[in-house]
């Protein structure tokens, strides 16, 4: 369906399935990890982060070696 622009990154993934997922198990203990793309640092992308609480964790770009997840 072509490249995953910041507009439709925040519609298809931030909107529709990190925030209802999130709002479900609760965001005391969530920390919202993304790979630090450019779809994913737009200011609107970013916006809708904060708006809804997210809880972020910054993350170099392109360092999957720096992934905390990686090794678990």
């Amino acid at each position: 369906d072509g490249a995953l622009k910041a507009k439709r990154y925040k519609k298809e993934i931030i909107v529709e399935y990190v925030v209802p997922r999130a709002n479900a198990i609760g965001r005391e203990n969530l920390i919202f990890l993304d790979d630090n793309a450019r779809p994913h640092r737009a200011q609107n992308v970013m916006l809708a982060l904060n708006n809804n609480e997210m809880n972020h964790f910054p993350f170099p770009p392109l360092s999957p070696d720096l992934n905390p997840i990686e090794h678990v």
